[in-house]
């Protein structure tokens, strides 16, 4: 058994690994469907950031979280972009 705390370190460097990978590594094609495990998120939030113009995208699943720096800019266009499309992504949910 892991403490949530420790489980959400685990899976910071767990993803901290594959984003440097991914930038020492040749470009990839991107799958067009994703075959990727997934969690049950229990929480999302936005908070501060140690990164200078960045926010914290925080991710609750059960008691850990984790948080991912986005820049402040990318989080303003896609809540635009959100906003834009409000009625064509509810029909989508349906």
């Amino acid at each position: 058994m892991l403490s949530p705390s420790h489980a959400g370190e685990i899976a910071a460097n767990a993803l901290g690994a594959a984003v440097d990978a991914f930038d020492r590594g040749p470009p990839i094609d991107e799958p067009k469907r994703s075959t990727a495990p997934f969690v049950r998120i229990t929480g999302l939030g936005v908070g501060n950031c140690s990164i200078e113009d960045h926010v914290c995208i925080v991710i609750k699943a059960g008691a850990a979280e984790i948080g991912f720096a986005l820049p402040k800019k990318k989080l303003t266009e896609f809540a635009q972009w959100v906003a834009a499309n409000e009625t064509l992504m509810s029909e989508q949910l349906k």
